[in-house]
């Protein structure tokens, strides 16, 4: 995976071809219908009060600093990032020996891949602002959305793209966001993120996840949804911009 795309976030480059695809969609498929999501009820049966923090899923939480991440996560060589006067450094994961994965996770889903993002400048005074994690649930994409949602609590929006495959689930914890992406494939992307607007890093994370709320909420409403569509890809466009506005710092 090349720097580029680590960068912009695990979840952005799929977010950004599916929103491209229901665009191209959207012109054959009648406003007046907009595709239905899966029923939640049986999900919402099995809620349980949601964690305190989104990350202790994987045992890891929103803040911490990279050197308490390093005692359940093995962190490839950092790197720094800059964007104006602000500092980050991002770590990529590393499998953990003996373990099915990279991270801790519950029982039916294993975490593949993934990439912390820290504000700050070193393993000490760095805070977990981000992570972007690819995941793998054989049992399928409803299992695994059982899974979440029996952790998490019940979801703030599902969207599925008109003319995708792709299932976008969105939470809001006290702590933080959490935005799912699933298609037909047992493997899912999750990104996790804190609830700091004015921060350049994951304040455009925040917006995405607000215009995926306000997209789901209009839809339902029953608002026209090439219109709302084309809003919805320029808002992805733009958290990539701002996203690869991010500088390597050697």
């Amino acid at each position: 995976m090349h720097l580029r795309t680590r960068r912009a976030g695990i979840l952005l480059p799929a977010l950004l071809a599916a929103a491209l695809l229901a665009v191209t969609s959207a012109a054959a498929t009648p406003t007046g219908n907009p595709v239905a999501v899966p029923d939640l009820h049986a999900l919402a049966r099995k809620v349980r009060e949601a964690p305190l923090d989104p990350l202790a899923l994987f045992h890891l939480e929103l803040g911490t600093s990279p050197r308490r991440a390093a005692a359940v996560a093995r962190l490839r060589a950092p790197e720094h990032l800059a964007a104006g006067p602000s500092r980050y450094v991002h770590y990529a994961l590393a499998p953990l020996p003996d373990h099915p994965g990279a991270l801790p996770a519950p029982d039916g889903i294993t975490v593949l891949d993934g990439d912390l993002f820290f504000a700050g400048t070193g393993r000490d005074d760095g805070r977990l602002l981000e992570a972007s994690l690819v995941l793998e649930a054989p049992a399928g994409r409803e299992a695994a959305l059982d899974l979440l949602a029996a952790r998490l609590g019940q979801p703030e929006f599902e969207v599925v793209m008109p003319g995708a495959l792709h299932l976008m689930v969105g939470w809001h914890t006290p702590a933080g966001y959490v935005l799912a992406t699933f298609d037909d494939l047992p493997v899912f992307r999750v990104s996790v993120f804190a609830a700091e607007e004015e921060d350049l890093l994951v304040g455009s994370q925040v917006m995405l996840y607000e215009g995926l709320a306000d997209y789901a909420e209009r839809l339902e409403a029953g608002e026209p949804a090439g219109d709302l569509l084309r809003r919805l890809v320029n808002l992805v466009l733009w958290v990539g911009m701002a996203r690869d506005s991010l500088e390597v710092v050697h």
